[in-house]
Formats: C-alpha cells, sequence, structure tokens
C-alpha cells in the first residue's frame, strides 16, 4: 500500500466522514502503513499539502490508473508488480512490467497508480 495514490472516503462500512468531511474527496499518496492497526499516514497532494496520521483503511481508496501512469499489482496473479499502464478500457489494462519485456492483460480492480520511484 505505501506510495499508492489514494482518495479520502466516507467509512466503508459506516458512511461516517474523516474528521468532519474536511479531506472528503482530497488525494494523497500513503507514507507508511501499519498493518496490525489497518492504518496510514497520507501526504496530501495538490494545495492541501499536510499529513493525516492513522487514517483507518476504510477512509481510503485506491485512485484508478489511467493510461501511461505508473501502476502496482495490489492483488491477483501479479500481486506488488509494478509497470506502466499502456493501454486500458476501464475494465482490463495492459501493463508493462518493469525490468521485463513483458505485457499483460489484467483486470483493473487489480492495480492502483504507484507514486514511488
Amino acid at each position: 500500500m505505501q506510495d499508492l495514490e489514494v482518495r479520502v472516503i466516507r467509512h466503508q462500512r459506516t458512511g461516517t466522514p474523516y474528521q468532519d468531511g474536511a479531506h472528503d474527496r482530497l488525494t494523497g499518496q500513503v507514507l507508511w502503513v501499519d498493518n496490525s492497526r489497518r492504518t496510514c499516514r497520507v501526504q496530501l497532494l495538490g494545495e492541501q499539502l499536510s499529513v493525516l496520521e492513522s487514517i483507518s483503511w476504510d477512509h481510503l481508496e485506491h485512485v484508478q490508473p489511467r493510461k501511461y501512469d505508473n501502476v502496482k499489482a495490489i492483488t491477483g496473479e501479479f500481486h506488488g508488480q509494478l509497470g506502466e499502464l499502456c493501454w486500458t478500457n476501464d475494465n482490463d489494462g495492459l501493463v508493462r512490467f518493469k525490468g521485463t519485456s513483458e505485457y499483460k492483460f489484467i483486470d483493473m480492480v487489480h492495480l492502483a497508480k504507484y507514486l514511488g520511484k
């Protein structure tokens, strides 16, 4: 989850906003993950350059990548692998994996926009 672009949303199960909705729909980069508590530290992007400490995973969703974005496979057969999204039709993406000349079609639900190096 680290270095992925995420969007702040209302809690996925209860619908309650994070910090009274002050950050709803803002996007950020995951800086650090606490797996045991299911929380993250997120650096907001754009005008709101601030850090959200210990935000619950349930208040975050992955930003869907677009053509030519760097991506990370977050689930599925290629979990953890990095690449570039070369083509998409909203359901599937053609990914060229880093360090190889391989291209694979992957369901877009398995991909997230990657902001790391």
